[in-house]
C-alpha cells in the first residue's frame, strides 16, 4: 500500500483520533485580518496555495493556537492569538468586534454517539469530533481553556536566519568553547542527504559558549569537508533545522510552516514533501503549511491541497482539492502555457514521458508530468474537472481499453499494467539477464514490486532499473506501436496553443 493510501486509512474518521491524538478536522474563521471563511484539514498533511495577502498565514497561525501546550511540557511554547494578531498605532483593528472561531477536533468513537462541544452547549453530532468556540470579548479572547493539549511548533520565515546575517562573533570568539555535541542520528543525515542531494557523512548541533551567552550552531560533514552554519546557504540551513525539529518533537505534533520551499532547488521541494509524508506516517505529526510551490504540491494527493481567495464581498473562497494545473494558472494570472500530464502512478508518468521523449520531442518540451497516485477512474474525473476550468490537462492511464480520447484521456498500448507488459517482453527479459544478471521468473507476484524486488536483488538503484528498462522497451516497440498516442498529444498541443 502507498504511502499516501495508508495515510488515507489512517485519517479515516474512525481510526483519526487513534493515530494522530486530537488533530483539527475545521476551521470556521469569521473576521480575523479580513479572513472569513471556513476550511477543512482532510489529510495529515495540509498546504495551503493563494496569492500574497489571500490569508493563508492568518488561517495558518490561527490553528497553531487552537491548542493548550501538555502538561509538563518543555519543548514546545503555547501560542496565542495575541501573539499573531496585535493591536498597534498603525493595526488599529486586525480582528472585528464579533470575530469569532469555531475549531473542530478529532475525538475518540464513542458507541452511544459523539458530542461535540461548545462553550454554551452540548450538540449532537454524526461524526466522531468534537468543537469549541474562540472569541473576541471586550479586549481579550476568550475559549482557551475548553482546548485539547498538544505541542505546536510554528516555522515561520524568520526561525532560520543564515548565521552570517545575525551578526554574531560568538564563533571569532577566543573565549568561546564548544560545550557540548549532539550529532544528528542516521534517520535524519539519511533523510537530509535524500532531500537536498548532498552526501553528508555527519552532522551535528553543537553549543558554543562564552560568559555571557550561548548559542546553537550546526555543523556538518560531507566527504572530507567540515563546516559550521556559518558557511551554509539559507536553504540548507534552514532544511536542517526543519528535519531535526520534526524528528525530535513528541508524536502527533502539530508543525505550522511558512512556505517551506524558501530557497530550496526544485528537487529538495518535491522531496520535502515526500518527507512530510513519511514523517506524518510514523511519528503522526498534523502538519500545516503556507506555499506558492507547484513543485512541492506536486507529491501531494489532492484532498492536500487548498487554494484561498479573497472575494470582493470580504469573504475568503476555499477551493478544495485543486489540481496543479488549477494551481499554475490561478497563480500566474492564467499565463502558464504548458500542457498537463497525469498518469496513475511513478511508472505511467516515466512511460510516457520516454514515449513522448524519443518519438515527440516537439510535445515533450511543452510539457509537465505527475504521477497522481489516483486510479483511472479518478484520473479521468481529475482530467474532466481540469478541462471544465479551462485548465489544459491531460490524462495518461493503464490499459488500452480504459482511454476516453475525446475527453482527453490516453492509455498505454498494452492490454495489461505497464509492468506486467514490460517484464513479459523477451528482449527486454534477455537484457535485464545480461545487464543485472537477474531471471525474471524470480519476479513477485505483485507487479508493483517488480523494479524493487530487482533493484534490492542486485544492489542496484532502484530509479536506475526503472529508467534503463522502460527505455529499453520503449526502444524494442518502436513509433508506430505509439502512433495513437503521438497523433493524440500532438493534435492536444495545437489545440493548446490555438
Amino acid at each position: 500500500m502507498s504511502i499516501i493510501k495508508t495515510l488515507e486509512s489512517q485519517y479515516l474518521s474512525k481510526n483519526r483520533y487513534n493515530c494522530f491524538g486530537p488533530v483539527i478536522t475545521r476551521l470556521d474563521i469569521k473576521g480575523i485580518k479580513g479572513t472569513n471563511c471556513n476550511i477543512t484539514f482532510d489529510f495529515p498533511v495540509t498546504a495551503i496555495a493563494g496569492y500574497n495577502g489571500a490569508g493563508k498565514s492568518t488561517i495558518a497561525q490561527i490553528a497553531l493556537c487552537m491548542y493548550r501546550a501538555p502538561d509538563g511540557n518543555t519543548v514546545s511554547k503555547r501560542k496565542y492569538l495575541k501573539d499573531f494578531f496585535v493591536k498597534t498605532l498603525l493595526d488599529k483593528s486586525p480582528y472585528a468586534s464579533d470575530a469569532h472561531i469555531r475549531v473542530y477536533y478529532a475525538t475518540e468513537e464513542h458507541k452511544t454517539g459523539n458530542k461535540q462541544l461548545s462553550l454554551f452547549k452540548d450538540e449532537e453530532t454524526s461524526e466522531n469530533v468534537r468543537s469549541i468556540n474562540v472569541h473576541y470579548s471586550i479586549d481579550r479572547w476568550a475559549g482557551y481553556k475548553h482546548q485539547p493539549q498538544k505541542s505546536v511548533f510554528y516555522y515561520g520565515m524568520s526561525y532560520f536566519i543564515p548565521y552570517q546575517e545575525l551578526n554574531s562573533n560568538l564563533l571569532r570568539d577566543g573565549n568561546a568553547s564548544i560545550t557540548q555535541v549532539k550529532e544528528f542520528d542516521n534517520k535524519i543525515v539519511g533523510t537530509v542527504t535524500d532531500i537536498l542531494s548532498i552526501r553528508y557523512t555527519n552532522l551535528s548541533n553543537n553549543n558554543v559558549s562564552n560568559d555571557k551567552r550561548t548559542e546553537h550552531v550546526l555543523s556538518a560533514n560531507k566527504s572530507s569537508t567540515s563546516y559550521s552554519e556559518n558557511h551554509m546557504g539559507c536553504g540548507e540551513g534552514r532544511l536542517l533545522k526543519l528535519v531535526y525539529a520534526m524528528e525530535s518533537a513528541p508524536n502527533q505534533s502539530l508543525f505550522v510552516i511558512e512556505e517551506p520551499e524558501t530557497a530550496l532547488h526544485q528537487l529538495a521541494q518535491h522531496k520535502l514533501a515526500q518527507y512530510f509524508l513519511d514523517v506524518c506516517d510514523r511519528k503522526k505529526h498534523q502538519i500545516i503549511f503556507t506555499t506558492h510551490s507547484p513543485e512541492i504540491l506536486s507529491a501531494l494527493p489532492p484532498k492536500a491541497i487548498k487554494y484561498i481567495q479573497r472575494e470582493d464581498d470580504g469573504t475568503t473562497s476555499v477551493v478544495d482539492s485543486p489540481s496543479i494545473a488549477q494551481i499554475r494558472n490561478y497563480l500566474s494570472g492564467g499565463h502558464y502555457k504548458k500542457m498537463i500530464i497525469v498518469s496513475e502512478d511513478e511508472i505511467g508518468s516515466l512511460y510516457i514521458k520516454e514515449i513522448l521523449r524519443v518519438y515527440c520531442p516537439d510535445v515533450f518540451n511543452n510539457c509537465e508530468f505527475f504521477s497522481m497516485n489516483l486510479n483511472y477512474q479518478e484520473i479521468k474525473t481529475y482530467v474532466r474537472q481540469s478541462q471544465q476550468c479551462g485548465i489544459k490537462v491531460f490524462g495518461v492511464v493503464d490499459e488500452h481499453r480504459r482511454a476516453d480520447i475525446d475527453n482527453y484521456v490516453l492509455a498505454f498500448p498494452e492490454d495489461t499494467a505497464p509492468e506486467e507488459s514490460f517484464f513479459s517482453d523477451d528482449e527486454l527479459k534477455n537484457m535485464i539477464k545480461n545487464e543485472f544478471d537477474y531471471d525474471c521468473i524470480n519476479l513477485p507476484a505483485d507487479h508493483h514490486a517488480y523494479f524493487d524486488h530487482i533493484a534490492k536483488s542486485k544492489y542496484e538503484d532502484v530509479q536506475y532499473v526503472k529508467n534503463r528498462c522502460i527505455k529499453k522497451y520503449v526502444q524494442i516497440k518502436g513509433e508506430d506501436y505509439y502512433k495513437e498516442i503521438i497523433d493524440s498529444m500532438t493534435g492536444w498541443l495545437s489545440e493548446c496553443n490555438s
